[in-house]
């Protein structure tokens, strides 16, 4: 249709989204000058009012996201097609580059569109036709967006890492990782158990009886790491980290080591004050919807506001890491005890999360 137009965006987390509304831009136009937005324009648009955590979850630079979009267009075959701009403000090359014959657009970058062509009649310039791209959904019907792969809610193809497929019922067992994890119980299966008991993340060693090795390994990595956010699962390792200092966003307990309780009260993990405890019953063996959304809806909440959550498990915390580090924002640090042997340290990664999901669907 078009002989050249143009497209603008982050393209941060280049994902699922992205990649159509790129390719609905080559099939009609034989060349796409693309507005890469540069980071003082992110900056300044994706402005962050609210707590210092969800400023903390940011946007890849400039630098690594041309580089995605570049590898992504020349493994299309659209290299030679494409033309990338660094862009600091809405207009960039549209209302100077008389190569251009048309804008696309989705509906949320409609109105900047309209924009564009009012700026363009003030300088004397005819309107660029504007082509608007539907978004595409997640698996949960919501749209596809690198703020939500940001906040670990979805993945790049869309893809929730806990989603709503439920199996039967079981008592208090209301299911939640996908069928073939589990066993008829509504437990997860040995196997997987047994691949959820090796290390997740990082093993730092050390005993009950000396914790100032792990302490300090524990901090250094916090320092080199800068994590958005830090949970904890389970007692000790709560404990712990509010006795050393280390700010706790999310804890995640019991009330017992090595299933033998042992706490009364969020005072004897060392808490400075008694706070609201959200409680979910959860069996041992077994992650139950209840403690995935009490997890979901704390992250949500602490990205809000920035205080601390605490969720008291009326059964077993033994699998709560799970859903810990796969509904984590991304940067995230979360930090669990490996019985006998020391504390696991996982940096909650894109790829942390996938290796995660692929152990719980076995």
């Amino acid at each position: 249709m078009y002989k050249t137009i143009a497209i603008a965006g982050t393209f941060d987390l280049l994902h699922k989204g992205h990649r159509y509304f790129i390719q609905q831009a080559f099939s009609i136009s034989e060349k796409v000058i693309i507005g890469l937005m540069s980071d003082t324009y992110v900056e300044k648009k994706f402005k962050i009012q609210t707590s210092n955590i969800k400023s903390n979850l940011k946007i890849q630079n400039f630098e690594i996201r041309k580089l995605e979009l570049e590898k992504y267009l020349l493994a299309e075959g659209y290299s030679d097609r494409a033309e990338i701009v660094k862009i600091d403000d809405i207009y960039g090359p549209a209302i100077t580059d008389n190569r251009i014959e048309a804008l696309v657009v989705t509906k949320e970058t409609y109105f900047g569109a309209r924009k564009v062509n009012q700026k363009r009649k003030e300088l004397g310039l005819s309107p660029l036709k504007i082509n608007i791209v539907p978004f595409v959904k997640a698996q949960d019907g919501r749209r596809i967006a690198s703020t939500r792969i940001r906040m670990g809610e979805i993945d790049r193809e869309g893809n929730k890492y806990l989603n709503s497929k439920l199996s039967r019922q079981s008592g208090i067992h209301d299911a939640v990782i996908p069928n073939k994890s589990e066993t008829a119980s509504g437990q997860i299966s040995e196997e997987v158990r047994q691949e959820l008991k090796k290390p997740q993340g990082r093993l730092m060693k050390g005993d009950d009886n000396n914790h100032k090795k792990i302490v300090e390994e524990l901090k250094r990595a916090i320092g080199t790491i800068r994590p958005a956010i830090i949970s904890t699962v389970g007692d000790e390792v709560t404990k712990l980290c509010n006795e050393v200092g280390i700010p706790i966003n999310l804890a995640i307990f019991d009330f017992k080591v090595k299933r033998k309780k042992i706490y009364n009260s969020i005072l004897d993990l060392s808490f400075p004050s008694l706070q609201d405890v959200v409680k979910v019953r959860n069996p041992s063996g077994c992650i139950t919807k209840t403690l995935i959304a009490a997890v979901s809806h704390g992250y949500k909440q602490i990205i809000q506001d920035g205080k601390t959550r605490i969720i008291k498990v009326i059964g077993e915390d033994d699998l709560a890491g799970v859903p810990a580090i796969l509904l984590a924002p991304l940067g995230s640090l979360v930090i669990y005890g490996q019985p006998n042997t020391g504390i696991v340290v996982v940096e909650v990664t894109e790829e942390k999360k996938k290796e995660l999901f692929d152990i719980i669907i076995l």
